[in-house]
């Protein structure tokens, strides 16, 4: 099964998050790092009755059912959360996860 390490953003004035940083420096990085296959950085709009999303945007990386580890053990949180201080003035919500299914089967 394919996991997954997904940062999750809040909206915050104060937290001066460097996007260019994140995307072209930092997950670029992070993907030569940890040996993930993919990632994405997602950018969160309003919903369809105009209502503010609850978050920023979210970060993902996943690695394949084939992967030759797991996660848990691979991915340095710690670091990981020293790294993202160099891109933001604010924490994620961090979330470790397992595919459960797919539109791909």
């Amino acid at each position: 099964m394919e996991e997954s390490l997904t940062l999750i953003y809040p909206i915050d004035t104060a937290a001066h998050y460097d996007m260019d940083y994140l995307v072209k420096g930092m997950m670029p990085d992070n993907q030569k790092r940890w040996h993930c296959d993919s990632w994405k950085v997602t950018s969160f709009h309003p919903d369809q009755q105009s209502r503010p999303p609850v978050y920023a945007f979210a970060v993902t990386m996943s690695w394949g059912k084939n992967a030759s580890f797991t996660m848990k053990g691979s991915v340095d949180v710690d670091m990981l959360t020293e790294d993202m201080k160099r891109f933001s003035k604010k924490e994620p919500i961090i979330l470790l996860g397992q595919t459960v299914g797919t539109s791909e089967g």
